[in-house]
């Protein structure tokens, strides 16, 4: 059925290229995209790079303006925050005290970022996941200040680039043994790490952070467990995220590390569907729930539930793939894809461009590679066309001659 209202929670690249998709597709009924946040659906990406820098406008990021969305008779309702899912009335609750209706449900609502509490209520301490944190961010980034970035992986690795080429005086605060040692092997996250080192990054690992220091209010350092004081003129908090399913407690829907959906993207309730961040689905390739956190997956999900949406229940497809992440880093590209494996090849192929095969009893089970896109478009087509179900490429010798 596609003459009823569709409901979008979330103005997010996901949610809003399941509304685009599935009006181009042939919904014909009311689509109505609910956003908690005052700013237009933008693009996630540049914030902790190229906007953050002001070398990309709002232009370059927004991804959709109320009047184009009006234009494909898509409703976009800002600073509209979803309080409660009621699935037996079909709406969404609102704090304003209104409710939206709807024969479908999907929800994009993303994920708020993790929060350190003795910096609560400091000036000069920024998380950055919207425009607005990001414009905030960038009007303290001036050369020589000391800019203190905890947490090492992507958003801290990437802001930590962006204010070093800024000329400001950088140090990564990590509690992991090393910076991206959740989402890259070993080896390769090493390899990131003296790439930042060779930049002028102090890079600080297995610290614990015990308090602030501030004067008149504003943060100017944190004392660390050791008794070490690290000085800063501001802060960049990047300690990961958590799902937004507050709101959801009580709609029946299956909450665990996000909205459990099935292999289609779907909930237990067949209305309600789940992309981008908050979804943990099932997928058929590596043949478990997963929860993928990067741009690629969140479109290509979105693009999914707009196929499933408008094909009807015989035409529906499930949704798997191998898992791929980027990151821009000076002038370094870091691409991964696949899953981190229990061994891995090294293959240096220039100046500052890294392979890093991942294995697994013989095979291959991902890469990262640095600097080295042709090879990754290869990786990727390779494991996709080719992986089993244990999630590994048997065949993988061909791909050192890449």
């Amino acid at each position: 059925m596609t003459d009823g209202q569709l409901v979008v929670v979330g103005a997010s690249v996901a949610g809003i290229r399941v509304a685009r998709g599935a009006r181009e597709r042939g919904w014909t009924g009311p689509i109505a995209v609910l956003e908690a946040g005052a700013d237009a659906p933008h693009d996630k990406p540049a914030l902790s790079k190229g906007y953050l820098t002001a070398s990309e406008s709002d232009d370059a990021v927004i991804l959709e303006t109320s009047r184009t969305l009006r234009d494909a008779e898509i409703a976009l309702h800002t600073s509209s925050s979803a309080t409660a899912l009621d699935v037996t009335a079909r709406e969404v609750h609102l704090d304003t005290g209104s409710a939206v209706g709807f024969e479908h449900l999907v929800i994009a609502a993303g994920c708020n970022s993790r929060t350190i509490s003795f910096l609560d209520g400091l000036r000069g301490v920024h998380y950055l996941r919207t425009l607005t944190d990001s414009r905030s961010l960038r009007t303290e980034l001036a050369p020589g200040r000391r800019i203190l970035v905890i947490g090492g992986g992507f958003i801290g690795t990437e802001v930590a680039a962006t204010a070093k080429t800024l000329g400001l005086d950088v140090t990564i605060l990590d509690a992991a043994p090393a910076i991206l040692d959740r989402v890259l092997p070993t080896a390769a996250a090493a390899e990131v790490a003296r790439f930042h080192e060779r930049h002028g990054v102090k890079i600080l690992n297995n610290v614990h952070i015990v308090s602030a220091s501030a004067l008149d209010g504003r943060v100017n350092g944190v004392n660390l467990a050791d008794g070490t004081f690290v000085p800063a003129d501001l802060v960049v908090v990047g300690v990961g995220t958590s799902p937004n399913t507050d709101w959801l407690a009580g709609s029946g829907l299956d909450l665990e590390d996000g909205i459990v959906c099935d292999q289609y993207l779907r909930t237990r309730n067949p209305r309600v569907w789940a992309v981008g961040d908050i979804a943990s689905w099932f997928n058929g390739r590596y043949a478990r729930q997963m929860r993928m956190q990067h741009w690629t997956s969140a479109r290509e999900q979105a693009s999914a539930v707009a196929w499933n949406l408008t094909v009807g229940a015989a035409g529906i497809k499930a949704y798997s793939t191998v898992p791929y992440i980027w990151s821009d880093q000076y002038d370094m590209r870091i691409q991964h894809v696949g899953m981190v494996g229990e061994e891995v090849v090294h293959e240096e192929l220039g100046p500052d461009k890294h392979l890093f095969l991942c294995m697994t009893d013989g095979s291959v089970t991902g890469a990262t590679t640095m600097n080295c896109p042709t090879q990754m478009l290869h990786l990727r087509k390779a494991l996709l066309r080719s992986v089993d179900d244990a999630g590994r490429l048997r065949d993988w010798r061909q791909l050192l001659a890449i």
